[in-house]
């Protein structure tokens, strides 16, 4: 046993000296996934992290979608709902950062189009009737109370609720000290340190990467129309809702990443952009509101905005047509 490692030890040195390298030992990673209420949420670190921080850490996102979603509820069904802090500064922002092509009522028109399996088609009317509701409707604050009017009109809280939750998740991790982790909530990724991020489409099951950016202790939200979506005939129906028409928007676009540290009012941009004519639009829309992001296109090409590229490295795949 002795003389075998001798041998091996022997055999290193002749490997160092005639310049050879020896593989490092690769350090641990762990990966938990869950689903918290009706959200993905995924958080990797790159050492073998105690199982106890990634519970906690889902405990927080858990308590804090699930109090949101039950005043929420009521929101919905009874018109108003005394908000706790959480709930109250959830919805300030909300109200604060979306615009009419972005408005949290949306989820009233999206609600024709996908409210059966697979999606359907509403009638002129339907949709007519629907766009007048909306355009009617209204979400205010008074004092602790959020208040719905508009018949038949829901609230929506994403993405600013998953946004919260990340929030929350990476609160956990640095509380553990934790330094190094990449973290997923539903459409919204972030990062604790310097991570290589994928940027990429989904089209139905398929996922295509577009590029590779590197975020530092920032956050990346993907808005992609093959999230839901259906056909009917060689028309794309999807769930960003042109507003003065209540019909999917029809453009060139296949999704938009909107890169943000704190200023999380830079997605409800995105949701307007998505809506607009073309990529081209939504590039000058995006550039003039200061906003860093990566637009895709359903022909594969791109279009990088703000410091996309510069102060946000970022390398393409080559398309992902």
């Amino acid at each position: 046993m002795m003389k075998k490692r001798i041998l091996a030890l022997g055999l290193l040195v002749c490997l160092l000296l005639a310049g050879c390298t020896v593989d490092p030992i690769k350090e641990p990673s762990t990966t938990h996934s869950r689903l918290v209420t009706d959200v993905y949420v995924s958080i990797y670190t790159p050492d073998n992290t105690d199982d106890v921080v990634f519970s906690d850490a889902f405990e927080a996102a858990q308590f804090y979608a699930e109090d949101c979603y039950r005043q929420l509820e009521r929101l919905n069904t009874e018109g108003f709902v005394t908000a706790d802090d959480d709930f109250l500064a959830l919805m300030t922002d909300i109200l604060n950062a979306a615009d009419a092509g972005s408005s949290p009522l949306r989820e009233t028109l999206i609600a024709l189009w996908f409210g059966v399996e697979g999606g359907s088609v509403p009638s002129d009317e339907t949709l007519a009737d629907a766009v007048q509701r909306f355009r009617a409707a209204s979400v205010t604050i008074e004092d602790r109370t959020v208040r719905l009017r508009g018949e038949g009109c829901l609230v929506t809280i994403n993405p600013m609720l998953e946004v919260r939750m990340l929030s929350r998740i990476r609160a956990v991790l640095l509380r553990h000290g934790i330094t190094l982790a990449r973290i997923t909530v539903g459409s919204v990724t972030g990062t604790i340190g310097r991570f290589d991020v994928n940027v990429s489409v989904s089209y139905g099951e398929n996922e295509r990467v577009a590029g590779s950016a590197v975020l530092t202790d920032a956050n990346v939200c993907s808005l992609s129309v093959f999230s839901r979506y259906f056909y009917t005939g060689e028309t794309l129906c999807h769930g960003f809702i042109d507003v003065k028409t209540g019909r999917p928007a029809q453009n060139d676009l296949s999704g938009i990443h909107i890169f943000f540290t704190d200023n999380a009012s830079a997605l409800f941009l995105g949701y307007t952009a998505l809506c607009l004519d073309s990529a081209a639009d939504a590039a000058r829309f995006l550039g003039d509101a200061s906003v860093d992001a990566v637009i895709l296109r359903r022909d594969g090409t791109m279009i990088t905005v703000g410091g996309v590229g510069s102060s946000i490295p970022f390398q393409s795949s080559g398309g992902v047509g």
